[in-house]
């Protein structure tokens, strides 16, 4: 393709590793990122001015869990280049994982609108802002970051989570129903989370029809789903309907045979059905 175009290709002494689809191999990404590593702590020698190196190193002790070292570097990058916004990100995850929330937000504002990022910033800190009860502060990134971007669907998780802390039920019924409608997948984590604050929103507003067949239609679309289980046995068990609530849970046992919450709830189930029969 290069060559079509008019350009000169060059042969090269460097070793260039082109890993793929092969880093589905743990082994294979595990060697790449010592191999990476390498190369990012021999960059920092030859050029310690140069914010590049830190960044892919503090992100290597990142994606390791060792959040201190990925702090050195993630801020010793910010330091040389406080404008890239995507190292801001880091460092905004990085102080939240290490429990600092103040320090958390400061980065988080900063990099908001990345062109690298453009959605998650805004979604960390609406829900940071959530944690920290700020709601008003929540309430007003939701609506910017929708109005730059409506597809940022996680943000709908956060604007509903809102209206329900308010009593707005209405409001959180049409937004997670919106956050719906922009979801990729059905096991994206955010998905789960707008089903589930969709169907308590629906029960808030005294509307276990509608709560029941969401949970349901959820079950039969992404069956490895525990919480839809839970969610909607609470449902049944509120009404008494034990004999569906232990129906459903076998049926989530055999999608999710080692799950011990469903195993624990299915036996307190039982339980409740032979006191309601007792009882008759």
């Amino acid at each position: 393709s290069l060559k079509k175009i008019g350009y000169k290709v060059q042969p090269t002494n460097v070793l260039i590793h082109h890993y793929n689809k092969a880093l589905i191999n743990p082994s294979v990404r595990e060697r790449k990122d010592e191999f990476y590593l390498q190369i990012g702590l021999d960059e920092i020698k030859k050029n310690p001015k140069d914010d590049k190196p830190h960044f892919e190193v503090g992100v290597y002790y990142f994606n390791h869990a060792d959040y201190e070292k990925a702090l050195e570097h993630l801020g010793k990058a910010y330091e040389l280049n406080p404008s890239l916004k995507l190292t801001s990100f880091y460092l905004g995850i990085t102080y939240e994982l290490l429990g600092d929330r103040e320090k958390a937000v400061e980065y988080y504002e900063k990099s908001l609108d990345s062109p690298h990022n453009p959605s998650m910033p805004y979604v960390n800190l609406a829900n940071l802002y959530l944690a920290l009860g700020r709601y008003k502060d929540a309430l007003e990134l939701c609506e910017k970051g929708l109005e730059k971007n409506p597809g940022n669907f996680p943000l709908y998780n956060a604007l509903g989570f809102i209206y329900l802390i308010h009593q707005q039920y209405h409001d959180a019924v049409d937004t997670f129903k919106q956050g719906l409608l922009f979801s990729p997948n059905l096991n994206n984590p955010y998905t789960i989370k707008i089903v589930n604050n969709l169907a308590t929103a629906y029960l808030s507003e005294e509307k276990q029809v509608e709560a029941t067949t969401l949970l349901l239609k959820h079950i039969q679309l992404n069956p490895k789903v525990a919480d839809y289980y839970y969610n909607l046995v609470q449902i049944y068990n509120t009404k008494k309907e034990y004999v569906k609530s232990v129906a459903l849970l076998e049926k989530g046992l055999k999608n999710l045979p080692g799950n011990e919450e469903l195993k624990q709830l299915l036996e307190e189930t039982k339980k409740l059905e032979n006191t309601n029969k007792r009882k008759k």
